[in-house]
């Protein structure tokens, strides 16, 4: 968490499917949630079995906890497009990991829109990405 404040992140991206080497305090995520810094959990996790659904479920519980569910994106990580879900089973989904309905709308729909105004706003020359919509 510490090289969010001396790099320029937008999305910090956690394996959050197997044991954290460290807790996730709220000091530290908060100050990196204030600088803008949008932390993502990957479902692709909770579709497996055993232990990756086990530490899935308990980190982005932790997370959430953390962040108070804001600045959260919810991405699939899958590795083909079977393994996609639809919004509504994406945000069913977040509400497992301790999200309101509001806060897991914003995780799938609203806080990912921003975290792309956000870079694109910046005009870093490490270069961004443009979605039209």
């Amino acid at each position: 968490m510490q090289q969010c404040m001396q790099f320029d992140i937008d999305i910090l991206s956690l394996d959050l499917s197997a044991r954290l080497p460290f807790f996730l305090k709220r000091p530290q995520s908060h100050v990196a949630a204030e600088k803008g810094v949008a932390f993502e959990i990957a479902y692709y996790g909770a579709l497996c079995d055993g232990a990756p659904r086990r530490f899935l479920i308990s980190n982005a519980v932790a997370l959430v906890r953390a962040l108070r569910g804001r600045n959260i994106v919810l991405t699939s990580a899958a590795a083909s497009l079977l393994h996609l879900r639809g919004p509504y089973d994406v945000i069913n989904l977040a509400l497992l990991f301790n999200l309101d309905l509001q806060q897991a709308r914003d995780a799938v729909v609203d806080t990912p829109a921003a975290v792309v105004q956000h870079a694109c706003a910046r005009r870093s020359h490490k270069g961004f990405a443009y979605i039209a919509q």
